[in-house]
């Protein structure tokens, strides 16, 4: 089975998407269900895993009615505020993600509210999604490190799907060692995880 890992829908009539400058000018138009469905068919793609394209939790909300609707979405990777309690905000996400890129702090990541809102993702089975550019891969190798068991994964990695009754996928894992971040030595070392 073929399934497309990070697909986007968005609507830029709609709401607003900072990423679209002019330089990609040719996708600030609408992008739906109908414009994906027959492409998914003519390549034999049986699902995907649609991904947020902006921090926004209306967004996210947006994608759970789109994915509820669209039988060949398998799984909704949203945006979430990992600073609130977000226990109730994950419910039908199978990950998270967050443009850690945009925030103004590169320590960011470090951040106490932000360390339990990806313990609360981590605790509760999902992915952690986070787009880094360099200057937030220090904070990003000690987060890495201080959540070990949870799975964070750095630009498109893939997520667990959801399943369906007449789904005969099975999930395989690999992981890979990563090394420990600058300062900290010793024999435990985080790992990137793909299904």
């Amino acid at each position: 089975m073929i399934v497309d890992a990070h697909q986007h829908f968005w609507d830029p009539a709609v709401a607003e998407y900072p990423w679209m400058t002019d330089e990609v000018a040719s996708l600030r138009r609408r992008f739906s269900p109908e414009d994906l469905e027959p492409l998914l068919r003519e390549h034999d793609v049986r699902g995907t895993v649609l991904v947020q394209a902006r921090s926004s939790l209306d967004e996210t909300r947006m994608l759970l009615e789109i994915a509820s609707a669209a039988p060949f979405v398998l799984g909704v990777v949203g945006w979430i505020d990992l600073t609130s309690g977000i226990e109730h905000e994950l419910a039908g996400l199978v990950g998270v993600r967050h443009q850690v890129h945009d925030e103004p702090d590169a320590q960011w990541l470090l951040r106490e509210a932000v360390q339990r809102g990806i313990a609360a993702v981590g605790e509760a089975g999902l992915a952690f999604d986070l787009l880094v550019r360099a200057r937030e891969l220090p904070a990003r190798s000690i987060c890495s490190y201080a959540h070990v068991s949870s799975p964070l994964r750095s630009r498109r990695r893939s997520a667990t799907l959801r399943r369906d009754s007449s789904s005969t996928t099975s999930r395989s894992r690999r992981c890979e060692p990563a090394t420990s971040p600058p300062g900290r030595t010793g024999s435990r070392r985080s790992r990137s995880c793909r299904t």
